[in-house]
């Protein structure tokens, strides 16, 4: 193991806060002011580099907000996205009311 990698520290959850995600992550101004249902670039090439497809599953793992979750699942794929920080997943829970089913 790297000499650097063995002294890192964990990081809290508590530092990604509500504010971050709205305020300070790639993406944040598109999922303010779309609640996700349109992409960063960065987000947007992601999804394309993907070749997400009906029937395939995908596991975001740090999916924050969500927002590329929801998009795989547009796409068909069964889409499950995972996040440690509280505030990420309450902002995903609360986009996903405006997504369908």
């Amino acid at each position: 193991m790297d000499s650097h990698l063995s002294n890192a520290k964990p990081v809290s959850s508590d530092v990604y806060t509500r504010e971050y995600f709205l305020k300070d992550r790639k993406g944040s101004i598109e999922f303010v002011n779309t609640g996700g249902h349109h992409l960063c670039s960065q987000h947007a090439n992601a999804l394309e580099l993907g070749d997400i497809r009906r029937g395939q599953f995908v596991l975001d793992i740090g999916s924050g907000c969500g927002e590329l979750v929801f998009h795989c699942a547009l796409k068909g794929a069964r889409a499950i996205g995972i996040d440690y920080a509280p505030a990420a997943i309450e902002l995903a829970n609360e986009a996903l009311v405006g997504f369908p089913v």
